[in-house]
């Protein structure tokens, strides 16, 4: 072990120094030492010297000799954060804003995130988030494209959802990166994307261009309607810069007319409203279709307004729930026109057609099924 850490010093000399033609000579007389150092996990240290006196070429020499580049840093990152993060290579050319080291490094998958995104759960946009983020200004829309092609694609998809969901967001930045995450990544899907006060317009229109699935963020707005993210109950105030209650039904409006799917399964993760729906298969919430959500919602409304928490009708819920009732209303003469037009051809002029399918979508239930089986 004592000659293994003598070889290991004597590398970082050779690094430290620039000589590159000594280190490739040792590394390839050293076979056994080499695994040795690389089964220790004792070998980011080289890489990080390595960046702390920029001799890039070394990167390339320890890489090509078995120091493989996913057992380091990241796999260890909990164990002691913030020396991870100091001593991380990544971090040492983010920390001097060497741009050019850090590309390099990112190209060749390091990766790193500082003790604060650790915290926050969110280890993965550490330095690209930054760069749209409070490096912006600093880092140039140049430098910003050669990071984000350099960077893991994930890792940029992931940084740019968690801007565009964060409260006061620069819309005209939004659009400049991502005509740029658009020319150095090759498909955009957007999974993990909301509407916020700031936001609607930018992500309305990822929508229509089909970046974002449809289905996944109808279940988000109507989580969003719904649930306790929303709305401070005790202070009547929405908080977390999520729309009003009516601008979100407008929201899941526009998305149903765009083509979500209202028979699809969705997980209410949390309801202030009573519903009688069945728990999810994994017990995180209660489940449904959009129409048996806003139907159980509309069914029990008596039982949500009457509770003691809510202390009676009124105000804020009645509101909630007016909006609710619309939003059902559209959902089922969505779906009834939609089975009308596959049934109804050529009755005569268009006024007629709308005439007919006008009426028959706005009666009761239980009329709309029993004139459906007479209409071919």
């Amino acid at each position: 072990m004592e000659n293994l850490e003598e070889y290991k010093m004597g590398l970082i000399g050779h690094i430290s120094s620039h000589d590159n033609d000594t280190l490739l000579v040792a590394l390839e007389e050293n076979t056994d030492l080499n695994i040795l150092l690389a089964e220790s996990k004792e070998y980011e240290i080289l890489y990080s010297k390595a960046c702390t006196y920029m001799n890039t070429d070394s990167l390339y020499i320890l890489r090509d000799h078995g120091f493989d580049i996913e057992g380091i840093h990241y796999e260890l990152i909990y164990e002691d954060e913030h020396d991870n993060w100091q001593n991380s290579p990544l971090a040492i050319a983010f920390n001097r804003f060497d741009v050019d080291m850090m590309c390099v490094l990112l190209g060749m998958g390091f990766k790193a995130s500082c003790p604060v995104c650790i915290d926050m759960c969110c280890p993965t946009t550490c330095i690209v988030y930054s760069m749209l983020t409070v490096n912006y200004e600093k880092i140039g829309l140049k430098n910003l494209e050669r990071i984000i092609k350099a960077s893991d694609r994930s890792e940029v998809l992931a940084s740019f959802e968690k801007y565009i969901n964060r409260i006061h967001t620069n819309v005209e930045r939004l659009d400049i990166i991502f005509e740029i995450i658009c020319k150095c990544v090759p498909i955009v899907e957007l999974s993990n994307v909301s509407f916020t006060v700031d936001n609607i317009v930018f992500v309305t229109d990822l929508v229509s261009g089909g970046f974002v699935d449809l289905d996944i963020i109808l279940e988000k707005t109507v989580n969003f309607l719904m649930g306790s993210y929303i709305y401070d109950i005790f202070a009547g105030e929405r908080r977390f810069n999520i729309p009003a209650s009516e601008e979100m039904k407008d929201i899941i409006i526009f998305l149903i007319d765009l083509g979500a799917d209202t028979d699809k399964v969705i997980t209410l993760k949390f309801s202030f409203f009573k519903t009688t729906l069945p728990d999810s298969p994994d017990r995180s919430g209660s489940c449904g279709s959009l129409i048996e959500i806003l139907r159980s919602v509309i069914k029990n409304r008596d039982d949500t307004t009457d509770s003691i928490f809510f202390g009676g009708e009124g105000g804020l819920i009645s509101d909630m729930f007016e909006n609710i009732i619309e939003l059902y209303e559209h959902v089922i003469k969505s779906k009834r026109m939609g089975f009308i037009s596959k049934r109804i051809r050529g009755t005569g002029d268009e006024e007629d057609v709308d005439f007919v399918t006008d009426t028959i979508v706005n009666v009761e239930s239980g009329i709309f099924a029993s004139i459906m089986k007479y209409v071919v």
